[in-house]
């Protein structure tokens, strides 16, 4: 009889001990999932400015092209 109790006492500590590294783990990827949504709001906003960027830089170049074309001709 004790060693069926201890047998079972000792299931029972190894349920408890994995529930709770089961929650523990569940709060722990809330709090990435979280923490991903904000990063990937923070890529979008800087992949937008890159873009915004990229076409002022293709502009400037165009207009550099442009002004050495004319240079060259005169």
């Amino acid at each position: 009889m004790y060693e069926k109790r201890k047998e079972l006492g000792d299931k029972s500590n190894k349920l408890t001990s994995g529930l709770s590294k089961i929650i523990d783990t569940r709060v722990k990827v809330e709090e990435m999932s979280i923490v991903l949504e904000e990063n990937k709001a923070k890529a979008a906003k800087f992949q937008k400015e890159c873009e915004d960027y990229l076409v002022i830089l293709v502009g400037q170049k165009r207009e550099a092209d442009e002004q050495a074309k004319v240079r060259y001709y005169f």
